[in-house]
């Protein structure tokens, strides 16, 4: 008999070990639990810090990038006119002559011009690049060859489009490029914004 007692004592005292155990645990899991979902949220205050702070960085840029583009085309329009002038026999002064011209055409698109000179029986069209990438010069390409430059500007439809890409820096591939495609190349030389290939350009 006193056995018997003994080992339900034992039993009573392992299951009360084991529920005081089971206990512990399911507290320690909650706690986890707890700390888990505190973590998330903080996880995911710390992603919306993070892309709002992308966002405001990306905008920054873009600002950057847009006001290096201004500078370069101020840089480039004044040299493109003495070039027009020197070059192509425009007068001193144009018939019209404007930089950065917002025009749109008659399916309702629009489209900024860096630059647009005209005289006589002549447009130059100025288009003006701080970077230059190979879809910036097919894109040109593209525009000049198809004509859409006369859907803008259809009052100067008939006369000589006279197509310069222009950038402060060029290489001798991009040079060739606009060559083999009759584009005019304009780049900064030793002293000043020069014209690179009018010769292979021009040549029959």
């Amino acid at each position: 008999m006193t056995d018997t007692v003994e080992r339900v004592d034992r039993l009573e005292n392992a299951l009360m070990k084991l529920a005081y155990a089971q206990f512990n645990t399911e507290m320690e899991i909650q706690e986890l639990s707890k700390e888990m979902s505190a973590f998330k949220n903080e996880m995911a205050r710390f992603k919306e810090e993070v892309r709002r702070d992308q966002r405001a960085m990306n905008k920054r840029w873009g600002e950057i990038s847009n006001k290096m583009g201004t500078i370069v085309e101020d840089i480039i329009y004044p040299s493109v006119r003495g070039i027009a002038r020197e070059h192509f026999g425009a007068p001193e002064e144009m018939e019209f002559e404007g930089q950065r011209i917002k025009r749109r055409r008659a399916a309702g698109d629009r489209r900024e011009f860096d630059g647009v000179f005209v005289w006589e029986g002549h447009v130059l069209l100025l288009e003006a690049k701080a970077t230059v990438r190979p879809e910036y010069l097919a894109a040109f390409d593209e525009f000049v060859r198809t004509g859409a430059f006369f859907h803008y500007f259809p009052e100067y439809a008939g006369r000589r489009l006279i197509p310069v890409f222009s950038a402060l820096a060029l290489t001798e591939t991009e040079v060739a490029w606009l060559t083999e495609r009759r584009l005019y190349a304009v780049a900064m030389g030793e002293d000043a914004m020069e014209l690179l290939n009018a010769e292979a350009v021009e040549r029959p």
